[in-house]
Formats: C-alpha cells, structure tokens, sequence
C-alpha cells in the first residue's frame, strides 16, 4: 500500500538506533547539536561552530538502475506475506502462539528449549498481542515476541524461536550486492558509515559489539545477527526504492515504524491528526487507551513489560482534560506527567516508557534536494535540525538518535529519532522556503 500523496517539502525521518559516527566520512557532513543546560549549550554552540566551515556532504553516488531487494532467506521470503486475517492473543501459551503461526506460515518452526530454560521462560510462557490485518508476517511474530524478550532466527533452513541474547550471539554473514548505489571505495564507506550509525550501532566492532561490515569492489560483507541483517536489507531498500521514484513523486520511506508503508502505520498517521476530546478523572490507563482507540479509530496497545520494569500497570491512573485537539496533541500532554509516550510501531500505535522509546528509535529516509541551493546545503539542513529538534537527544551530545546528511544521486537526511521528535523534523523542514 502507498502512502497518499505529500507535498514535496514533507521532509522528515525516523529510528532504531544510533550513536556516534566514527568515520572521517561524515567529518564533512556538517551537522551540529544542541544541548539543555549551560553544558549542553555550550557543547552546541562548540559543534556548530566546528561543523559550520564543512558542510559539503558525503556523496552516495551510483549510474546503475536500483537492485531489485531480495530477502535473505526463503523464509524471510515466506514472512513478507501480509496477514490476512488480525490475530489476537491474550494470555496466550507461547507453543500456542508458535502453532498458530506455523499454520497461518506454513512453515515449520522451532523452539530454543534449552536457551528459554536457561532465560527463567518455557513453552507455556503466556503471551498477548493484537496483530491488525495487513501486518506482516515478519512484524507480526517480531510484536507477538517482544514481550516475552524472545526473537526469532533463520538457522538450518527452519525458523527458530529463541531468547533476544541468543539471537543476538548467532551472527549471519552475508554479502549485498551495493554496486547501483555505491560505486567508488569512499562511496562504500560512506554506506558503511551510514549503515554503523543508523542500523543497530551498538552491534559493529567500531562500537565494541560484535558485528563487522568490510567493503569488496562493488558488495558490502557484513556479519551481524539475523534481525540487523533484515534491518540493512530494509535500510538498502529504502536508498533504491527512494533513488527509482521520479523526483516529484519523492516522500520520506521507512522499512519500519512511522514512515512505512504499512496499514497499521498509515492509520496510525491519520488517527494522529483527528480531533478528540478527553475528560479523565483517576481514569485507569487501559480504560483511556481503549476509548482513544476507539474514538480515533486506531489500534493502541501498551508495552506492559517496560511499564512492569518502571514499576507501572494498566490500572495507572490518569486525569487530564482536554477539548477538541489532535491524538497526537492529547496522547503527548496526557502521557508526559506520568513519564509515558506514545510511538508508531509497525502494529499501531504503542504507549510505552520514555527509556524504552529512545531504545527503540526507528529510521527512514527523506529526499531535501528542493531545499538545498544557494547557501543552503544538504549538510546545514542537517545542522540546523540537530540545533533546533530535542537538541539534547542527538548523538553528538551522548543521545541516541542520529541525522545524517547524504549527497549524491538523491540529496537525503537520515534521521533516527522518537514519533515526538520526527513530528518536530517534519515540522520545522514544512516551514522552510524552497
């Protein structure tokens, strides 16, 4: 399904991930951060004033028609496919759950017995979930899994259910044919830059973790756990998908979370701009997400696991009033006294902590080159939105989230950030002339 039509200043992106870019690179990419407080004013003004003299791009630059993305495995191949019917689990045992995807797959799959034992969990292990129609069935069983901590791995040619420590331990290899969007050695580490800063950071060898990624004449080498390697396959995805589209028709594109394409998350944008009014007293927090889903016509879940680990629950109590004023505004003013947020995850809308949000940024891409001539450049786009949005959450200044500035083929941002903070990219680039 295609996002509708947006105007072409609609320039904004989003995350999981990011830290800091080691690479000499993106020395010459000329963003600069912000930062709360006196220290982090001045650590601002510092970067600024050391990234303004440089803000002349990377370049990612290739003449050959995209590559067609291909999944990693069969399997993954098989789990493209869209649910066609919502699945819902409450309470549900995990071998349960696991047989009712291995019916709706037809695939077989497995359980990692030994590494659930040895993480306190088991077969019996109650699960809940609402999975909308039109998910995938990737999305779908990476959701079902997530509150149990569980991931599942591509291994022997059979799908297995494990602990995330687990999945995260077993690296894949694999090679990516990158020759249509890098066709230079500094154009591959201007990818593998990319790549080690937007997609899981904390995994590469530049960052202590395990994963490495090494150029070849026209491929990328890259071993890592199988849930990255899917993330590259969707972060390459993107660059082509974006680099094929006729300029006019160019849009920010994400693989997953806010600028996706899928049903669950084109609602979720909608419901986000509907008006509601709210008037709540000692309310518990299940009682309002239900009648906001229902009012706005969306699905809203809430992360029970990261409110448990914060020492909340669905009976937290709520009160706040408010008239006739968009989703996105009530759930933002709502949630942020009780140290809550709301997010755009691939299933709808997700309540969860402030914590767990910026563990979970989610990243995409968007097309400024009808902002950039003159002294404006891709690199002090970049700049600027790391100076004025949530300044104190960019990575420059210890945060997690990441922008990033691409020349080239297509002139793009790479942004990694929270629902709240690419709300606010998206709302400042609006504003610029072209």
């Amino acid at each position: 399904m295609r996002l509708p039509h947006l105007p072409i200043a609609v320039l904004v992106a989003v995350a999981s991930i990011a830290t800091a870019l080691p690479s000499a690179a993106f020395a010459q990419a000329g963003f600069g951060p912000g930062g709360s407080g006196a220290a982090g004013a001045a650590a601002a003004a510092a970067a600024r004033e050391q990234a303004a003299p440089r803000r002349v791009a990377p370049r990612l630059a290739s003449k050959r028609k995209p590559i067609e993305p291909r999944p990693l495995t069969a399997i993954d191949g098989v789990l493209e496919k869209p649910l066609e019917q919502p699945l819902e689990f409450q309470e549900a045992p995990l071998r349960d759950v696991i047989d009712r995807f291995r019916g709706v797959a037809g695939i077989d799959m497995l359980i990692d017995g030994k590494a659930l034992e040895d993480a306190g969990l088991d077969p019996d292990t109650p699960i809940t979930a609402h999975l909308p129609a039109g998910l995938p069935l990737a999305a779908a069983l990476d959701v079902a899994l997530r509150e149990a901590d569980l991931a599942w791995i591509v291994r022997d040619g059979l799908l297995e259910i494990t602990t995330c420590e687990r999945a995260a331990e077993r690296l894949l290899v694999h090679v990516h044919d990158v020759a249509d969007l890098a066709e230079t050695a500094d154009g591959l580490q201007v990818l593998i830059d990319l790549i080690q800063s937007s997609v899981a950071a904390e995994m590469w060898d530049t960052a202590g973790g395990p994963g490495s990624i090494r150029p070849d004449p026209t491929a990328l080498v890259i071993s890592t756990s199988s849930a990255v390697q899917r993330r590259i396959v969707g972060f390459l995805g993107m660059l082509r998908r974006l680099k094929a589209m006729p300029a006019e028709d160019r849009r920010p594109l994400g693989f997953t979370g806010y600028w996706s394409e899928m049903p669950a998350v084109v609602a979720a944008r909608v419901a986000l701009a509907k008006p509601v009014t709210v008037d709540l007293n000692e309310t518990p927090l299940r009682e309002v997400t239900a009648d906001l889903a229902k009012k706005a016509s969306v699905s809203i879940t809430v992360d029970t696991r990261a409110l448990e680990d914060a020492g909340l629950d669905l009976d937290l109590p709520v009160t706040f009033r408010l008239s006739a004023k968009p989703l996105a505004v009530v759930l933002d003013r709502m949630l942020e006294p009780i140290g809550l947020v709301c997010e755009v995850r691939d299933e709808g809308l997700l309540v969860t902590t402030q914590e767990q949000s910026e563990q979970s940024l989610t990243v995409a891409v968007s097309p400024v080159g009808h902002l950039v001539g003159g002294d404006r450049t891709v690199g002090s786009l970049a700049e600027l939105v790391a100076s004025v949005v949530k300044p104190d959450t960019w990575d420059v200044v210890g945060g997690p989230a990441v922008v990033r500035a691409v020349d080239g083929d297509v002139p793009c941002l790479i942004v990694s950030q929270t629902t709240a903070g690419h709300r606010q990219v998206l709302e400042l680039l609006e504003s610029l002339p072209p």
